[in-house]
């Protein structure tokens, strides 16, 4: 090996050590989440596949759902269904699900589901060699997107397929405290998952009752929401507003009815609803418009937008925040997390919106 060869042999050797002496988290996505994920799930697939008897099978079972062997350090664990979706091992520490349906796993914990769910991770497991999926999941609290490695395999004439996962939020801002009143890296996941939650749960809606059940939880309860102003609404591609978590009374209406109602029907572009619509039909994405939600003044808003299908019926699913750049406090405290007068004072010089939401705010301390 010439020298050129030995400096990159040992960067290479270098990188790959930082990369697995990383400290990956299940809880958030990280440089390292996918390759722990995918390596855990090939290690117990490995082994799987090893088992010469039922007897050995089932120990592997056993050790996924109450042993250490098929963990890894940050809260990686395995799950593992029969093909009729019925759950064999479980890694995340309730042995008491296993032998439940899927279906009735994701009720219990929060999460709205139906067969189709069981259909689309084995559609998902299918791939030769496995392949990444992701899927709306509750583990403890609100449905989260989760990044799910799964892979089919068949012993002793029984078909399962295993997988491993991660919570596909990015770490840098997963535990940041902010508000939808101005721009920043956790306002585009807030408004994401918010939207990434509700779009699954009215995909896998059985009935009238439970469509009714979600639209109603946006208009008036807290799953659809993020306590620091942010919400959902939902319209049909037909124009009707069918839930808003703002300003329920809005349900009924079109865009240009709320921003008549508003005062600024003329200041909005009449294909604004189209932009939605046409968002949300190429796959979803981010459409920056103006807007307000308390008078005529406009305001840059930044929503993630994507489809729905319940029942037959499309839906675009929408959350946004306020597209203008977050203020630094004069008192130096962190705003609006940390109030204080002079903080409130610094959102009246940015938008009559954010002095709406915050002024007369009492200050935390003298020093704030």
């Amino acid at each position: 090996m010439n020298q050129v060869g030995k400096i990159i042999f040992t960067l290479l050797v270098f990188y790959c050590s930082s990369v697995v002496a990383q400290n990956c988290s299940y809880s958030c996505r990280s440089a390292c989440s996918a390759t722990t994920a995918q390596n855990l799930l090939v290690r117990t697939y490995n082994d799987l596949m090893a088992a010469q008897t039922p007897g050995q099978l089932l120990n592997i079972f056993n050790e996924i759902t109450t042993g250490s062997t098929y963990r890894e350090p940050g809260g990686f664990y395995v799950f593992l269904f029969d093909w009729s979706n019925t759950l064999k091992a479980w890694g995340a520490g309730n042995p008491s699900v296993v032998g439940m349906a899927l279906g009735d796993i994701a009720k219990a914990g929060g999460t709205i589901s139906n067969l189709r769910l069981g259909d689309f991770l084995r559609a998902a497991s299918n791939t030769t060699g496995g392949s990444w999926t992701r899927v709306q999941w509750a583990d403890l609290g609100p449905a989260l997107s989760h990044r799910s490695f799964i892979r089919r395999f068949n012993k002793f004439l029984t078909d399962y397929y295993v997988g491993s996962a991660y919570i596909d939020v990015d770490c840098s801002r997963a535990n940041q405290s902010c508000v939808r009143t101005c721009a920043s890296p956790c306002a585009m996941e807030h408004t994401r998952n918010i939207v990434d939650n509700l779009v699954n749960d009215l995909n896998n809606v059985c009935n009238t009752k439970e469509l009714e059940a979600i639209l109603n939880n946006v208009n008036s309860g807290s799953k659809y929401t993020v306590q620091s102003g942010f919400y959902s609404f939902v319209n049909l591609f037909t124009g009707p507003t069918v839930a808003h978590g703002l300003h329920p009374e809005y349900v009924g209406m079109t865009i240009p009815e709320i921003a008549d109602t508003l005062g600024f029907y003329d200041s909005i572009p009449m294909n604004l609803h189209a932009q939605f619509v046409e968002t949300a039909l190429s796959g979803g994405g981010w459409l920056n418009y103006r807007w307000s939600d308390v008078g005529p003044a406009l305001t840059d808003h930044y929503a993630y937008v994507s489809h729905a299908t319940a029942l037959g019926t499309s839906y675009f699913v929408a959350s946004s925040f306020i597209n203008v750049p977050c203020p630094t406090c004069p008192c130096n405290c962190e705003c609006p997390t940390q109030h204080c007068e002079k903080c409130s004072e610094a959102h009246e010089e940015v938008t009559s919106q954010i002095t709406f939401k915050f002024k007369n705010v009492a200050c935390v301390s003298d020093k704030c």
